[in-house]
């Protein structure tokens, strides 16, 4: 059956927003999250995933949390203190012989409506401080507020790759913050491809290729591939490629 050719705007417009939708909310999905207080601390990387020798920013976003993210964490840190007092009492009764086990009810909880964003925190590139701590090297990180209230942004780049630590500390107005947040794993920079790597900035000899493969220089452009050592021979004896 063919198709009214009318009835295609319609159909792609809805389908146009759904994939600008998910474009746009794919930045924020990796960034890790906490509530304290009143409030809701996000962060993680502007540019994700972030790579090793890149350049990139630290992306911290405050809210205010909404009933339901603070009844969770409520009850997620409630659940944790049972846990942790369950394990204290089992003990407990192993060392004393004790014949009564101890007994556990978890109380089960409707979901919360959910609530619409309660809007970001102004004002506080000067009273909180982030420090990022990878390959054991501790970075101080200069925050700037961006044009959304509640968005700040800090230039990192990551000279190594691995898990980074950002430690928060301050005040978001009457509210003591002080915790350890885990952002996004650095990759090195031998997962983007060398033509990518040199895009960026890096120069071609500074190209890093995988495990199992070698640096070589394309000959007539100057420019950096990454081949197995076979390969490499092979391309040296035609003359197309030739050490750095």
């Amino acid at each position: 059956m063919r198709t009214n050719s009318k009835y295609i705007p319609a159909l792609t417009i809805p389908l146009l927003a759904f994939v600008i939708m998910s474009m746009g909310f794919d930045n924020v999905y990796a960034h890790k999250a906490e509530i304290i207080g009143d409030y809701k601390i996000e962060i993680g990387w502007d540019d994700e995933p972030p790579i090793q020798g890149i350049n990139n920013s630290i992306e911290l976003v405050v809210t205010y949390a909404t009933e339901s993210e603070k009844q969770k964490e409520t009850v997620a840190a409630a659940e944790d203190a049972n846990s942790e007092d369950m394990v204290h009492d089992e003990h407990e009764s192993t060392n004393e012989h004790d014949p009564m086990e101890a007994s556990h009810t978890e109380d089960k909880h409707d979901d919360v409506v959910n609530e619409d964003h309660q809007g970001g925190v102004p004002g506080l590139e000067d009273t909180i401080q982030i420090t990022i701590t990878l390959d054991e090297k501790t970075s101080t990180v200069i925050m700037s507020e961006t044009a959304i209230d509640g968005i700040y942004h800090g230039e990192f780049t990551p000279s190594s790759s691995g898990h980074p630590v950002a430690h928060l500390s301050g005040m978001i107005h009457e509210t003591e913050i002080d915790l350890d947040m885990h952002p996004e794993e650095v990759e090195p920079l031998s997962t983007l491809a060398p033509l990518k790597q040199i895009g960026h900035g890096i120069e071609p000899n500074d190209v890093q290729c995988k495990t199992g493969l070698e640096l070589y220089m394309r000959v007539y452009e100057g420019s950096a591939i990454c081949a197995s050592s076979d390969l490499g021979e092979r391309l040296m004896a035609l003359g197309v490629v030739d050490y750095f």
